[in-house]
């Protein structure tokens, strides 16, 4: 579990894992599935919570395991997915709460 999340004067999360990304909702149309992504390492978890107990996966492993890209990298993203909001605080605000799990705000 993580000792501290990270957050910014958009109320926005940050990766728990390198610290260096946003995470952001992203849909997965073909399986019909929201999960949460890093937006700069593509560490992957499939519940707001996992966001503070698991380490992230990787998400590009996780597309090709589960057959919704190619090996080749020449897929039609749009078809695939659908990028929307970044986590905010709001929405964690409970876990964080339930786990005393330390709020840093980014300047």
């Amino acid at each position: 579990m993580i000792k501290y999340i990270e957050t910014d004067e958009y109320k926005q999360i940050y990766c728990p894992d390198f610290h260096d990304g946003r995470i952001q909702k992203v849909f997965l149309k073909k399986i019909q599935q929201e999960i949460y992504v890093c937006e700069e390492c593509e560490s992957l978890w499939f519940t707001l919570e996992g966001i503070f107990l698991e380490r992230g996966d990787f998400f590009t492993g996780f597309l090709k395991d589960k057959g919704q890209i190619t090996k080749d990298g020449f897929d039609d993203w749009n078809s695939i997915l659908e990028y929307r909001d970044f986590v905010t605080f709001d929405e964690i605000k409970e876990i964080v709460d339930k786990h005393k799990i330390k709020v840093v705000v980014l300047e």
